[in-house]
């Protein structure tokens, strides 16, 4: 005979029937248990309904939302006290420190790809402007300065020539420049003669030195002008500057060099710097920024290793501490973008950088529990060791990125 199953009331006020076993491991279980002893599912044989999920999204959304205020109040507050509370044990109560970092980087990454779309462009990691602005050149006589307004701007939106006449000439370098240009003509003119007058016999003798092997095929000098570099990036690098549409082996071949991986790839590359376009570069780098950052981290986090190495700390304590400053100094980048975008005119950069720089010491005295004085020789040692490190990494990770572009 089946065990009669029983239909009561669970602690939060939720009707349940009760069954012998867990549905979700198979544990069995006690008529009057609530929820399963081995893996906590509740002890509830019905069906799911409509209310059931809809009170249980809820439920979880204010659970979440609670846990982040109770995170975020003392991680603002209070330095380096969420991150002694969770190491001693804490954890129930607030989000994962790794979970906060990449949620509050994320959103801050997020605004700054909406600046553009927003019509903020100079609130961007990166601000390029399309326009190159207004040009100033001297008119046919070579007088007077005429200023040319560029793409998207109008006339309106610049000052009278004659102001920007008076303004250029008050400098006696731009004066001078000016001056010069009138006197172009004449120089190609002495130029010209002087080329016409040079002594062909030395012009040869002095070509020959470098022209040993005849210039076949499509390039722009000699095959003997880059065999001067004795450096492979160097001639490679000097033959790229002239042509970079050549093919490889072609090229490696006129240049007299190993058809070698290495030095294939050395040439690829040069050719890939030579012909990319380096904002497009600089964007997909900005848009690897998390990921980047991220692993720098647990890199960074063997300078404070170091630094209290007699300290009974381990490596992974020191890198909770520092994913909760982080993330407070993302808090801090986020509040810059809204200030920012909210007030065009302030510039709170320097007042910002100053209260993180305040908060990241704090939350090393209150952490690591040291004096004022040593607090402050191992906050030098740390951030010496972030820009160390911080320096290598990036260059090693632009380098990885570029070739990954």
């Amino acid at each position: 005979m089946a065990k009669k199953q029983d239909l009561s009331i669970l602690p939060d006020n939720r009707p349940a029937l009760k069954g012998d076993h867990c549905l979700n491991c198979g544990t069995p279980l006690e008529p009057k248990e609530n929820f399963c002893h081995y893996c906590g599912q509740r002890n509830d044989q019905r069906r799911l309904n409509f209310w059931d999920v809809l009170s249980e999204s809820i439920k979880s959304y204010f659970s979440v939302d609670n846990r982040v205020i109770h995170s975020l109040i003392p991680l603002v507050t209070k330095p380096g006290t969420l991150t002694r509370e969770y190491i001693s044990g804490k954890r129930q109560q607030f989000v994962h420190p790794i979970r906060m970092y990449l949620t509050v980087s994320i959103v801050y990454f997020t605004l700054l790809s909406l600046s553009n779309f927003l019509g903020r462009p100079d609130l961007g990691l990166i601000n390029v402007s399309d326009s190159d602005g207004p040009t100033i050149e001297l008119d046919e006589s070579g007088q007077n300065f005429i200023i040319e307004p560029s793409e998207g701007d109008s006339e309106n939106d610049l000052p009278p020539p004659t102001v920007v006449d008076s303004i250029l000439r008050e400098d006696s370098t731009v004066a001078a420049f000016a001056d010069s240009l009138k006197e172009l003509d004449e120089w190609d003119e002495a130029v010209a003669g002087a080329l016409v007058g040079a002594d062909l016999e030395e012009f040869i003798s002095d070509q020959s030195k470098w022209d040993t092997v005849p210039n076949d095929g499509p390039y722009k000098r000699p095959r003997g002008y880059y065999l001067e570099e004795t450096e492979t990036i160097s001639r490679i690098n000097r033959f790229i500057n002239d042509q970079d549409s050549i093919d490889v082996v072609v090229a490696l071949e006129y240049l007299e060099l190993e058809n070698t991986r290495w030095n294939r790839f050395t040439y690829i590359e040069i050719q890939k710097g030579r012909t990319v376009d380096w904002m497009d570069v600089l964007r997909f780098f900005v848009r690897k920024l998390p990921i980047i950052l991220f692993i720098f981290l647990p890199i960074f986090a063997l300078s404070f290793w170091v630094v209290y190495i007699r300290r009974d700390y381990y490596y992974i304590e020191h890198l909770i501490f520092l994913f909760h400053v982080n993330t407070v100094g993302f808090l801090i980048f986020i509040l810059d973008w809204l200030i920012g975008f909210s007030f065009p005119n302030v510039d709170p950069d320097g007042p910002l950088l100053l209260a993180f720089m305040v908060y990241s010491f704090l939350s090393m005295k209150r952490f690591y529990g040291q004096g004022w004085f040593k607090t402050t020789v191992k906050y030098v040692l740390v951030n010496i060791g972030f820009f160390t490190f911080g320096v290598a990494f990036f260059l090693l990770a632009f380098g990885i990125v570029f070739l990954a572009y």
